[in-house]
């Protein structure tokens, strides 16, 4: 049996300068992360349609953006070619990778270290 997708526009959010190039909810479906060309990644109560933090380190625009099951880090990708690990509460970088050769990785399966 398939179930239609929802159609009413819950929530919209506004904050970013320029295109969005990802937008994810948090395992339980209480925050939502984006990022975009203006080189930030955002935490989000989309129920509120508020900004909780604002994430900047990335020299180019931030392609992905996913959150640990613990809600404590997300890790970001770039056109830099860097992926950051962040801290949730404090916004600093855990681990900043670089040497990538490739441009675009998605995030979705991608292990988080403990710091």
């Amino acid at each position: 049996m398939e179930l239609p997708l929802p159609y009413k526009l819950y929530n919209q959010l506004e904050g970013h300068q320029g295109p969005v190039r990802a937008a994810r909810f948090n395992c339980d479906g209480n925050y939502c992360m984006t990022c975009g060309s203006d080189k930030l990644v955002k935490l989000w109560n989309p129920h509120k349609g508020k900004v909780l933090k604002t994430y900047s380190g990335h020299g180019y625009e931030v392609l992905d953006v996913s959150a640990a099951s613990d809600n404590g880090r997300l890790v970001s990708c770039g056109v830099d070619k860097t992926v950051i690990f962040w801290d949730v509460a404090t916004g600093n970088v855990i681990r900043r990778f670089r040497g990538h050769t490739q441009v675009y990785m998605p995030l979705v399966s991608v292990p988080y270290p403990t710091p």
